[in-house]
């Protein structure tokens, strides 16, 4: 799963300014990698994209949920 940080930014952070958003995100991702130490390749981020390795991403969806059977992208919510 790939994202581009302005489309991010744009989704959760639609209220501020992009300099707003940028700094949000920036320390967002700190926190994150904070959080998933040791595990933090998990995840990564450029100056362009952020991104999750999925073959190592389990979630907790129902298997007959219509978000699993559409095989959906997850950040499209």
């Amino acid at each position: 799963m790939r994202r581009g940080r302005r489309w991010l930014e744009g989704k959760l952070w639609s209220g501020r300014s992009q300099v707003q958003a940028a700094g949000s995100l920036r320390q967002t991702l700190t926190e994150v990698r904070q959080a998933l130490h040791p595990d933090t390749d998990i995840f990564g981020a450029d100056r362009l994209d952020v991104w999750l390795d999925a073959n190592r991403i389990v979630t907790d969806l129902a298997p007959g949920s219509p978000l699993r059977a559409a095989h959906r992208d997850l950040l499209e919510g």
